[in-house]
């Protein structure tokens, strides 16, 4: 199989950054985790807003971190800490 030349691991999470990860997704729990609305628009969250809590979380994350991450990435170390049980 062919690799891109330009694909880069990233470097591994620090401490601090999992801790602010975890305390920011907490904050924004209510939106990143509610439900959607419905058809009628009635309670509820929109894609949009869990998008822009996903962004806000992973600024949060970025202000303290020395590699930027991606929305992607913040996602994903979240899932994986979950999984683990460190939360």
């Amino acid at each position: 199989m062919e690799q891109k030349e330009n694909m880069k691991r990233s470097g591994n999470w620090n401490e601090k950054e999992k801790i602010i990860l975890v305390q920011k997704v907490l904050e924004k729990e209510n939106i990143i985790f509610g439900k959607l609305k419905g058809c009628g628009g009635v309670g509820g969250v929109t894609h949009s807003d869990k998008e822009r809590a996903w962004v806000e979380v992973t600024e949060a994350v970025n202000a303290i971190s020395s590699e930027p991450r991606t929305v992607h990435q913040c996602r994903k170390q979240y899932d994986n800490i979950k999984q683990r049980g460190e939360t």
